[in-house]
C-alpha cells in the first residue's frame, strides 16, 4: 500500500451528477451530504475514486457507492449506518483493522449484510473508520465471536492525512 494518495484524473461534476451521487449517500446514511455544496470534484485514484471538496477528500467511492470520510464524518453526522465499539477496539482499529463483533457494543438496527457502515467509539461517538458490514447490525450487537466490519477507511491512513 502506497503511503501517499495521489490521483490519475479530477474533474469537476456537474450539478445533476451531484444529484445522483447525492441520491446514493442519503440511501447510505440517511442524509444527502452532497445537497448543499457549490463545487464536487471526482477523482480517479489507483485502488478507488473520490469526491473531493474545497480540496479535501470528503468521500470515496467504492463499487459506485459514495461514503463520507471520517473527516466528513467528523462534520456531519449522518442518522445511520453507525457502529458503535468499545474502548479496547478503538487502538487495533486506529491501525487499519477490520471490527471484531466483541468490540461491537451497538449498532443501527438497519444495517444489512454488505452495507457501507462507519465505526465510532461508544463514548465519544466520534468516528474511527469506515468499511462494509459483514453481518446485519442486529447480528453485530449480539455476536459474540466473528469479523463484524470490514475496514477499508481509518483514522491515520492515507485519505485520513491528504491534505
Amino acid at each position: 500500500m502506497t503511503t501517499e494518495l495521489s490521483f490519475r484524473k479530477r474533474h469537476r461534476l456537474r450539478a445533476r451528477e451531484v444529484e445522483e451521487l447525492g441520491a446514493l449517500v442519503r440511501a447510505a446514511v440517511g442524509e444527502d451530504l452532497l445537497a448543499t455544496e457549490p463545487a464536487v470534484d471526482r477523482a480517479t485514484g489507483l485502488d478507488m475514486d473520490y469526491l473531493l471538496i474545497r480540496d479535501r477528500v470528503a468521500y470515496i467511492i467504492v463499487e459506485g457507492v459514495p461514503f463520507p470520510t471520517l473527516h466528513t464524518l467528523l462534520k456531519r453526522t449522518p442518522p445511520r449506518g453507525w457502529v458503535d465499539v468499545d474502548e479496547g477496539a478503538v487502538p487495533f482499529l486506529a491501525n487499519g483493522a477490520d471490527c471484531m463483533a466483541p468490540g461491537v457494543v451497538a449498532a443501527d438496527e438497519g444495517i444489512k449484510e454488505g452495507d457501507w457502515v462507519w465505526v465510532r467509539d461508544a463514548r465519544h461517538k466520534r468516528p474511527l473508520a469506515v468499511g462494509r458490514a459483514m453481518m446485519s447490525g442486529p447480528d453485530m450487537a449480539a455476536a459474540e465471536k466473528g469479523k463484524a466490519v470490514r475496514t477499508i477507511h481509518w483514522v491515520g491512513d492515507k485519505v485520513w492525512a491528504y491534505e
